[in-house]
C-alpha cells in the first residue's frame, strides 16, 4: 500500500465525517460509501463496536452495547481487535472495535498500523456522535423511565401538524405512596418503569407519554382512540415478582379542538384532573364551559394586579349594632373593586384569588386602607369604634 493511497483515504474519510456526519445515521451513511469505495486498499468487510459503558449518566451499572457501524455481504469469520478504553473521573467502561475483513482476505501485519488508524478516526467521530445523541436523550428523556420529559413532550408538541386531532390527558397514579412504602426504593423504582412500559405500548407512534414528575404523567392521544386509552389508563395490571398490581389513576382530560398551545392545554387537563380528585372520580372531562371559566379568571388576575397597585378597591363599613342601646358598636371592613366606575362585588374575584397567594396582597390591603380610614376618621374628631377586618 502505497504512502500516497493512504494519504488520500485518510483524507477523504476526515472530509466525509467533517463535512456530512450530522447523526447516527448520516455516520452509516458515510461508513458504508467509504468503506465500499476503498474496499480494495482496507479489505474492510465489517466493523462492530462492543462497549462496556454505563447505561445513562445517573446509572453506574455497566451494560454491552453491540453496534453495528459498517457491514458489507462479503465478511470473513476472522477479526482484529482495537481496543479503547473509556477515561473518566473512575476509568469505568471499555469500548473494543472488532474488524473483519471481507471473506477470503486476511489482514497482514504491516497492515494493522494504518487499518487502525482509519477506524480509530471513524470510531472518533462516531463515539462523539453517539455521546451527543445521549447527551440529547438525557435533555429530552426522564432519567428513570425513559419515557418523554416536560422538555421532551414541548419538543414533541413543537413537531404536531395538527394539535386539535389530539387530546391532552394529566393521570395520577392513585395511592402510589404505598408502593414507596410496601417495597423497597429500587423496587418500587422497577414498578414505574414497568408501569410507563405498558402505558407506552397502548400508544401510537405519532402519539407522547410524559413523566411530569413523581407518579404523575401528560399523555398526548389522537382523538379517535381516546376511549381505549382511558380505559387502559384508569386500571394498568403490572406483575412484579410474585405479586399481581392494579394501578388505578384518577385523570382529567382536555379535546383541544381549538388548537391551544400545549401549556394551556396541560393547564385544562390538569384542572380537570384536579375536579376528579375533589369529586372522588376517576376521570373528568374539561368542558368548553370550565375552559372558558379559566379563560375569565385568567383576565381577572391579569387585571387585579395592576388594580391594587392603582389602588382601585375601596372598602365599605358594614356597621354593627348594639340593639339593646340602639348604639353603633363596630364594624367590618367589606372590599369593593371599583372597576371603571363599576363596583365588582368579592364572589366574582375572591374565589379567583384565594387559589393563589395574590389574596394575601389584598388581605393586607383592605387593612392598609381600613387603618388609615381610622386615622382619618380620628383627625375628624370622631370616635372609631372596633373594626373587623377579614383574612383568608
Amino acid at each position: 500500500m502505497r504512502i500516497e493511497e493512504k494519504i488520500k483515504c485518510l483524507n477523504e474519510l476526515t472530509q466525509l465525517i467533517t463535512t456530512n456526519v450530522f447523526s447516527l445515521a448520516d455516520i452509516r451513511r458515510v461508513s458504508d460509501s467509504f468503506f465500499s469505495k476503498y474496499v480494495d486498499l482496507l479489505h474492510i468487510g465489517r466493523i462492530e463496536i462492543v462497549s462496556n459503558t454505563p447505561k445513562s449518566i445517573y446509572d453506574r451499572q455497566l451494560v454491552e452495547n453491540k453496534i453495528i457501524a459498517y457491514s458489507s455481504n462479503n465478511v470473513s469469520d476472522e477479526f482484529i481487535v482495537k481496543k479503547n478504553e473509556v477515561v473518566n473521573a473512575e476509568n469505568r467502561g471499555t469500548s473494543n472495535v472488532l474488524i473483519y475483513p471481507v471473506k477470503g482476505y486476511s489482514f497482514k501485519e504491516e497492515e494493522y498500523e494504518f487499518i487502525f488508524n482509519v477506524v480509530s478516526l471513524f470510531h472518533l467521530y462516531f463515539s462523539k456522535k453517539r455521546l451527543e445523541f445521549l447527551i440529547e436523550e438525557t435533555r429530552y428523556k426522564d432519567s428513570l423511565t425513559n419515557v418523554l420529559n416536560v422538555a421532551g413532550l414541548n419538543k414533541f408538541f413543537s413537531a404536531i401538524n395538527n394539535s386539535n386531532e389530539y387530546v391532552y390527558i394529566f393521570s395520577n397514579i392513585k395511592n402510589f405512596k404505598y408502593i414507596n412504602t410496601i417495597y423497597s426504593r429500587s423496587d418500587a423504582d422497577k414498578i414505574l418503569i414497568a408501569y410507563t412500559q405498558k402505558l407506552s405500548s397502548l400508544m401510537e407512534d405519532s402519539e407522547a407519554l410524559c413523566r411530569q414528575g413523581g407518579d404523575s404523567f401528560i399523555s398526548l392521544v389522537k382523538q379517535e382512540n381516546l376511549k381505549k386509552y382511558l380505559k387502559k389508563l384508569e386500571h394498568v395490571s403490572i406483575k412484579f415478582k410474585e405479586d399481581n398490581l392494579d394501578l388505578s389513576s384518577t385523570i382529567g382530560y382536555y379535546e383541544n379542538k381549538e388548537g391551544l398551545p400545549l401549556s394551556d392545554s396541560i393547564e385544562l387537563a390538569n384542572t380537570a384532573y384536579a375536579i376528579a380528585k375533589r369529586k372522588n372520580v376517576s376521570v373528568f372531562k374539561c368542558t368548553e364551559e370550565l375552559n372558558q371559566k379559566m379563560i375569565r379568571e385568567k383576565i381577572v388576575k391579569a387585571e387585579i394586579v395592576n388594580a391594587l397597585k392603582n389602588g382601585e378597591f375601596i372598602n365599605h363599613y358594614q356597621p354593627k349594632v348594639d340593639s339593646s342601646k340602639d348604639e353603633l358598636c363596630g364594624a367590618e371592613a367589606l372590599v369593593r373593586w371599583n372597576k371603571n366606575g363599576n363596583l365588582v362585588f368579592p364572589k366574582d374575584f375572591i374565589p379567583i384569588l384565594e387559589k393563589e397567594e395574590s389574596i394575601i396582597d389584598l388581605d393586607y390591603y383592605v387593612l392598609t386602607k381600613t387603618c388609615e380610614d381610622i386615622k382619618k376618621w380620628e383627625n375628624l374628631g370622631l370616635t372609631p369604634v372596633k373594626v373587623s377586618v377579614n383574612f383568608s
